[in-house]
């Protein structure tokens, strides 16, 4: 759903017109995202609170990109990530300082802290600029359909580092994201050119 929800945000923002060939990319990469949900063998979850908590994250994501396009237009992806995290740490520093005072950091083992300073670095920082950088280049709605192959590599991985199996459904799904993600990048670029001020 993150393609989707984020091409109708661009698109109700005025920043994106999409073509058809994108809803049909979006469709294709989403029926690929069904298949590897589906053919995981621990099967799937009816926790529709689970959902719902899902779908909101998947929503303000979605408008997050959204918002970062014309901003990256007159900022570098470095500062708006320093100042996306920045304001970012506030709330998460005001709910969880009892927490972080409380905490006997010299009771921590180092394996903890290179975990940290890992969790930091790679998924925070720099995918942040990673992911600012590819909203620039080729738009919020078209980087969000490379989202969809979150499920399949986290399949892959857990087929390598985990042991467990991969099934023939998960790499059939695994192929038709690749094919929606194929599909958009012969569409034509749909970025709105942005008024520029003297």
């Amino acid at each position: 759903t993150m393609p989707i929800l984020t091409a109708i945000f661009a698109a109700v923002a005025g920043i994106e017109r999409l073509h058809s060939r994108f809803w049909l990319a979006a469709a294709v990469s989403f029926a690929g995202v069904c298949l590897v949900a589906f053919g995981a063998q621990s099967g799937i979850s009816g926790d529709l609170w689970g959902y719902a908590l899902a779908l909101f994250a998947t929503a303000t994501w979605a408008a997050y990109s959204v918002a970062i396009a014309p901003l990256m237009t007159r900022y570098t992806a470095s500062r708006i990530s320093a100042w996306g995290l920045t304001v970012g740490a506030i709330p998460l520093l005001a709910v969880g300082s009892p927490q972080l005072a409380s905490q006997d950091y010299g009771d921590l083992p180092s394996l903890v802290w290179l975990a940290f300073v890992f969790a930091v670095l790679a998924p925070l920082f720099l995918t942040n600029l990673l992911w600012f950088n590819s909203i620039d280049r080729v738009g919020p709605s078209r980087a969000s359909l490379y989202t969809n192959l979150q499920p399949f590599l986290g399949a892959v991985f857990a087929l390598l580092i985990l042991s467990e199996s991969i099934t023939a459904l998960q790499v059939g799904g695994g192929v038709l994201i690749a094919a929606g993600i194929v599909l958009s990048r012969r569409d034509q670029p749909a970025l709105v050119p942005q008024e520029t001020t003297p």
